[in-house]
């Protein structure tokens, strides 16, 4: 099962201080299916910095860099992504006790909870396009943690388990 996992507020702290991301005046934790995250609102925007959890949903270095790979490849093809930005220091990739991660600019949208056939068209075509750029893509870093239905499969059989 995974546990709510955070980040110290001077640790925190140490991390965001590595980026230009200008005044800080809000951080605050972000609700997600395992990750550590957070929104960070400065006097230049709003930010979205997410960490690699301990436990089911842990990434290694390498797995954050095939992830940054694939950010930037549908980019530089068009593809609407924000991507990671760069650590005074010109590194992506941040470290925080084994927990790796990314900080990028956030997307800032809404859920829509009935959306029009238009609407649900356009997703589509979005949808297919990035399954396009996708399909024959190849990362130079690996990834170890692969969602297929194998260990989908044997995550829930445990979750329904300890429920």
């Amino acid at each position: 099962m995974l546990k709510k996992q955070k980040i110290p507020v001077k640790a925190l702290g140490d991390i965001l201080s590595n980026f230009d991301l200008g005044k800080i005046k809000k951080i605050k934790p972000f609700a997600t299916s395992g990750n550590i995250a957070y929104i960070i609102k400065t006097n230049k925007g709003e930010y979205f910095l997410r960490l690699s959890p301990y436990g089911a949903r842990w990434r290694s270095k390498k797995e954050i860099l095939a992830e940054i790979e694939l950010i930037n490849y549908l980019y530089k093809n068009k593809f609407p992504v924000f991507v990671p930005l760069l650590a005074k220091n010109s590194e992506l990739v941040i470290s925080w006790r084994k927990h790796y991660g990314y900080i990028r600019r956030i997307i800032d949208g809404k859920a829509k909870l009935n959306p029009k056939t238009r609407e649900v068209e356009i997703f589509g075509k979005a949808l297919g396009t990035f399954h396009n750029l996708i399909k024959n893509y190849r990362t130079k870093n690996k990834r170890n943690h692969i969602w297929d239905l194998k260990q989908t499969k044997k995550y829930f059989s445990l979750l329904v388990l300890i429920i």
